[in-house]
């Protein structure tokens, strides 16, 4: 039986690692993406059928090598899942434009450069693409803009680019996930208050409680749910006969994005307001 591949980008943490060893224990080929070679020698450790790849979805020259490799390995390539991804948190009036634009190029441009690098190989065996979005994608999240904005992003993209691949038997699935414990948190947290300390007066307006915001972080990553909860959604749009366009983890995400739907913005802005001063 032939093995089947599957690149996997931001595979040295979170989601992306705990993906890596699931697929790979499946009978997968994992090309697992990293960027340092640490991270490569903990990812070659896991399992036999993990292959790491040293590449920034930010450089172009470093994925066409990881295409290169992969295309050259005698696997057909299947799949890719698109999950490497950073945050920053804060007022967007105190960001600075230039840690907003690594959030794009990383989030949305990264993504774009994987899809264009290895569509090709994927066009071969009518393979899949699954691109890892957020909660943060359908609800327009304060203090989180330039998160959230660049998960709108990915699932405009999303969206576009299944209609696009559609008659090729490409299939591009969402996994929207809530809150997940996963690095991204405390990375986010250290990158969004090293932007804004210098403007505390102004944090203020923002925050009327003292260190509010700092307990906002740290809130939703108490509450954030264990990274194995994405797993089933990730499985069954690889592997189903039949993938479905977007999953929600949990469920009540989705009744979260139907509520979105029917509940008058206004309204929704009240509470979003009220919850979160």
């Amino acid at each position: 039986m032939e093995k089947k591949s599957v690149v996997i980008t931001g595979a040295s943490s979170g989601i992306g690692r705990h993906m890596t060893g699931v697929l790979a224990r499946r009978g997968w080929v994992v090309w697992a993406g990293c960027r340092s070679e640490k991270a490569c020698e903990e990812l070659r450790a896991m399992h036999p059928n993990v292959h790491p790849l040293m590449f920034d979805v930010t450089d172009r020259s470093s994925i066409e090598r990881a295409r290169v490799s992969v295309a050259g390995c005698g696997f057909p390539l299947h799949a890719v899942v698109n999950n490497a991804g950073i945050g920053l948190g804060g007022p967007l009036e105190l960001l600075d434009v230039d840690e907003i634009q690594k959030v794009y190029d990383v989030n949305v441009f990264g993504y774009i450069r994987i899809i264009q690098a290895f569509l090709p190989l994927l066009r071969e065996t009518r393979g899949r693409i699954v691109n890892i979005s957020s909660f943060a994608g359908v609800f327009g999240t304060p203090f989180a803009v330039p998160y959230s904005s660049s998960k709108f992003a990915v699932e405009g993209l999303s969206d576009g680019l299944r209609r696009e691949l559609s008659r090729q038997h490409i299939s591009v699935s969402l996994i929207e996930p809530g809150p997940i414990d996963t690095a991204i948190w405390e990375k986010s947290f250290h990158r969004s208050f090293s932007t804004t300390a210098q403007d505390i007066p102004l944090l203020k307006l923002y925050a009327p409680k003292t260190g509010y915001f700092e307990d906002l972080m740290r809130g939703v990553q108490k509450h954030a749910l264990p990274v194995a909860r994405v797993e089933r959604a990730i499985v069954h749009a690889l592997e189903s006969p039949r993938p479905r366009i977007r999953y929600a983890v949990p469920h009540r995400i989705a009744l979260a994005r139907f509520l979105l739907r029917i509940v008058p913005t206004r309204v929704v802005d009240f509470f979003a307001t009220w919850l979160l001063t």
